[in-house]
Order: C-alpha cells, then sequence, then structure tokens
C-alpha cells in the first residue's frame, strides 16, 4: 500500500477506518486481528489486506494452490508433523531428508543446522506471525501454508497457500476436526493440530508426531496477561519448553499452553479419523503425549519403511 495511503487521516480518522474495516471481516475476535504492538497504521494497513485477500483471492486463487497440493501428493502414503520441543534435539533429523514434513512456527531456528528443507511450513499464532514476521519471510524452499487471517502481517507469495481457519463452533466444550481443509480447518489451542487437518485433507495415510512433548512450564519470571481471555506470556528468561533457548522468551509472547485443551482437541483428531483409512501415530522420544499408539522413531527408517 502506498506510503502516503493514510494522509490526511488523523489517529480518530486510523481508528475509525481500522474499527470498519474489521467489522467485514470474517473473523473479528482479537485473537484472529492485529496486537496494539504495531503501529496503528499498519494495524490499518493489515486488515485492509486481510478483507482483499478474503474478497478476491482466497476462493480464487487460494483454494485451487491447496488443492493442488493435494493432487500432488500422489502416493506418498506418510508424514512426519514436526513439533518443536525440547525431545526435538535428541531427535534424528536427517532421517527426514526425502519424507514428506510439516514444520512449525520457530522451526527456522533448528532448520540452519539441517541439509534439507521441509515440505510444508505452518503458522497458525498471531503472536508468533507478528514477533517473527521477518524470519518467517526468511523460510524459503517449502510451501508456506498460513491461515487468511494473517495476511495482515504475512505477505502473499508464489510458495505460500492462505487457508481458511476458523474458531472451533463447539467451543467452550468439544473441538472440531476437519477432513476438508479446502473448506476450512479449525482451531485447536495447538499448531500440530492445524496440520493434521491439513495431512488428513492430503490423504495421508500414516502421520507421524515428532518433538510433540506436550508438557510445559511457566518460567518464574513470566508476566501474564489476557486481552482476550486467553492468557498472554511474556518473559526475559530462556525458553524451557522447546528445541532452543531463543524459541520465546527475551521479548516474545507466547500464549497459556493449555495442555488440557490440546489433549482434548487430538482426542478428536484420533475419534474423526477412526475408520477414515489415516492414522495418527506418536513418534516422539519421550514425552508426555498418550493419545495416539506410540511408535518406535528410528524403526520407521529400516530396510524398505521408506
Amino acid at each position: 500500500m502506498p506510503a502516503d495511503e493514510f494522509q490526511g487521516l488523523d489517529e480518530t480518522g486510523l481508528q475509525q477506518l481500522y474499527a470498519e474495516t474489521v467489522a467485514d471481516l470474517p473473523l473479528r475476535a482479537p485473537i484472529f486481528l492485529p496486537t496494539e504492538r504495531m503501529p496503528l497504521a499498519d494495524r490499518v494497513r493489515g486488515v485492509l489486506a486481510v478483507r482483499d485477500l478474503c474478497r478476491n483471492r482466497l476462493e480464487s486463487l487460494y483454494k485451487p494452490r491447496l488443492r493442488a497440493l493435494k493432487a500432488g501428493i500422489g502416493n506418498h502414503n506418510r508424514c512426519f508433523i514436526i513439533g518443536n520441543g525440547p525431545s526435538l534435539n535428541r531427535t534424528d533429523l536427517t532421517l527426514l531428508k526425502g519424507e514428506t514434513t510439516f514444520a512449525v512456527n520457530g522451526f527456522f531456528l533448528k532448520a540452519r543446522e539441517l541439509d534439507w528443507k521441509p515440505t510444508f511450513y505452518v503458522v497458525e499464532d498471531h503472536l508468533v506471525a507478528e514477533d517473527r514476521a521477518a524470519e518467517i519471510e526468511g523460510v524459503t524452499g517449502s510451501t508456506r501454508l498460513f491461515p487468511a487471517y494473517l495476511r495482515y502481517c504475512l505477505t502473499e507469495r508464489d510458495d505460500t497457500v492462505f487457508f481458511d481457519h476458523r474458531p472451533r463452533t463447539r467451543y467452550p466444550h468439544g473441538f472440531n476436526f476437519s477432513t476438508d481443509a479446502d473448506h476450512c480447518t479449525y482451531a485447536g489451542c495447538t499448531v500440530t493440530f492445524t496440520c493434521m487437518q491439513l495431512a488428513a485433507y492430503m490423504g495421508f495415510r500414516e502421520i507421524y508426531l515428532i518433538g510433540v512433548d506436550a508438557s510445559y512450564k511457566i518460567p518464574d519470571d513470566a508476566s501474564q496477561g489476557s486481552q482476550y481471555g486467553v492468557g498472554i506470556l511474556d518473559m526475559a528468561s530462556d525458553d524451557p519448553n522447546h528445541f532452543h533457548p531463543d524459541y520465546f522468551g527475551k521479548g516474545y509472547r507466547w500464549h497459556d499452553p493449555q495442555v488440557d485443551k490440546m489433549i482434548e482437541a487430538y482426542e478428536e483428531a484420533r475419534r474423526t479419523l477412526e475408520g477414515t483409512g489415516s492414522t495418527i501415530y506418536n513418534a516422539t522420544l519421550g514425552g508426555q503425549l498418550e493419545v495416539f499408539e506410540r511408535r518406535d522413531y528410528a524403526s520407521l527408517f529400516a530396510g524398505a519403511g521408506r
């Protein structure tokens, strides 16, 4: 948008334009919108970009791109969803070279150690998208998959697919799991839940989780606020919950993990996929997640297993 787009508008005018634009968006809850850490003019530009995408390209450009991704999977029967728990540092990621993989959020901190790129890269959390926008924009060699509402801080590129991601309709008691991402996917308190829906839509029969430790500690120095009924944490100390100390912490905001809700969402994923021919397995080294049948990670690459 031109730098002089808002010339003549004072702060009150910008606030009015922001409110009017948000009223036109399909998702208007604060958790889907820019935070006040962004300058007001940037927030206005952002929501205008979301509205433009939803009106003009979500159906005509990005849903066909998503269908093309599904068609391109071919006979790839399995995929790996890579969580970012501490166990990832004990996981031999070299084995994943040549596999279909979904990486998420701050995986770019691990990717620098590898000689391969994830097939897909997914972000759904607006705090991650805002705070790590520069690093996310630096991700190349993967197909980037983002909810349409993140267009306010993430750009449209040839390697990017924006999709229709919605809040669960069963709130507060229950979760929705979609097998038709061409229509929409649903939130489930963790980006890995979104990846499961995308993987199921693409037709993978075996969906393996790694690095999904499902355990979190809240550091003593973490300050917690709440802008929309969900805790937002900020801290200066190292991150103890992920594979890298700089993943969160030191000024990077994160939502209250709500592990109990994650487990409920995972249970819904398991129930929905029963009898469909697609199964989620947990190949994480250790961790607290017991919703899915466990598989030994190394054994998945033995002999003809590839």
